[in-house]
């Protein structure tokens, strides 16, 4: 949770990287950023990224409004 938090409040990246990595371009059919899937669920703004490798198999969601991460 501690990466998650850094990269969302500001204390890793500056505010225009982190602006590239949760922004979706106009005209994507998947509304992903750089890095991060960007929804809303339930009225809540939500990142989150999905990877998997051979036997293994991880997903990160974060809330921004809660600091939520799962």
């Amino acid at each position: 949770m501690a990466f998650t938090q850094a990269v969302f409040e500001g204390d890793l990246l500056r505010d225009s990287s982190r602006e590239q990595l949760t922004t979706v371009a106009a005209g994507q059919d998947v509304p992903y950023g750089l890095a991060w899937f960007v929804r809303d669920r339930e009225g809540r703004r939500v990142y989150s990224h999905d990877g998997g490798i051979n036997g293994f198999v991880t997903s990160l969601e974060y809330y921004t409004e809660s600091k939520l991460c799962r």
